[in-house]
């Protein structure tokens, strides 16, 4: 019999500290599909084929896949910077270059900063669910997510919310689960992790479903 590279472990979201800063209640929960290699992105994509493949095995019904990420702030008081907006969005900004290589519709979203003349920028992709795992390998290291909508919720409401309720893409991505979002996932592995992979957040009883298909 052939062992599986990927470990799934599970654990209760209030044993994750920046998890318990949002306020998840007890029945959430975080399942983490993981691969003990060196090669990241490699492990990442892994990672994120076997989450893809439990995905389509489960019994809910996943419409929407969209990838949301904070992509920097951008000064609206220059004209240039106004104008660059009006032309291409905030895709130019530096925090979106690691979504060039993303398909998809795209989505994007001004909030003002605290206390400062800038704005945040946030942009959305949907993206279809074979891009699933490249996708959640741009989301490593950086303040992003791929979130699982269902039919109830829209992307754009999604990419609203999220950017509203930040900072942390991630983090306020799991505060809408499960009344806008079935799931939120991130990749992670940086640097000289020994460990790689996607970690999932959602109710209890739908990561019952993702680990009973995982086997």
């Amino acid at each position: 019999m052939t062992t599986s590279p990927v470990r799934v472990v599970r654990e209760p979201a209030d044993a994750w500290a920046n998890l318990r800063r949002v306020g998840l209640s007890h029945e959430h929960a975080v399942l983490s599909f993981i691969v003990r290699d060196d090669r990241r992105a490699s492990s990442i994509d892994l990672a994120g084929r076997t989450l893809a493949v439990s995905l389509g095995r489960s019994a809910t019904t996943i419409p929407d896949l969209l990838v949301v990420a904070h992509l920097g702030t951008v000064d609206t008081s220059s004209k240039l910077n106004r104008y660059r907006l009006e032309k291409e969005g905030p895709w130019w900004l530096a925090g979106a270059a690691s979504f060039v290589s993303v398909p998809g519709n795209r989505q994007a979203w001004l909030e003002p900063a605290a206390g400062q003349t800038k704005n945040a920028a946030y942009g959305s992709i949907q993206i279809e669910p074979d891009e699933l795992p490249h996708a959640l390998a741009t989301t490593r290291g950086l303040d992003a997510a791929v979130v699982g909508i269902p039919p109830a919720s829209s992307p754009d409401d999604v990419l609203r919310e999220i950017a509203v309720r930040g900072p942390g893409v991630f983090e306020s991505a799991t505060t809408l689960v499960p009344a806008s979002a079935v799931f939120a996932a991130r990749g992670f592995g940086v640097f000289d992790d020994r460990e790689s992979g996607v970690d999932v957040v959602a109710m209890s009883s739908f990561l019952d479903e993702l680990a009973a298909a995982s086997n």
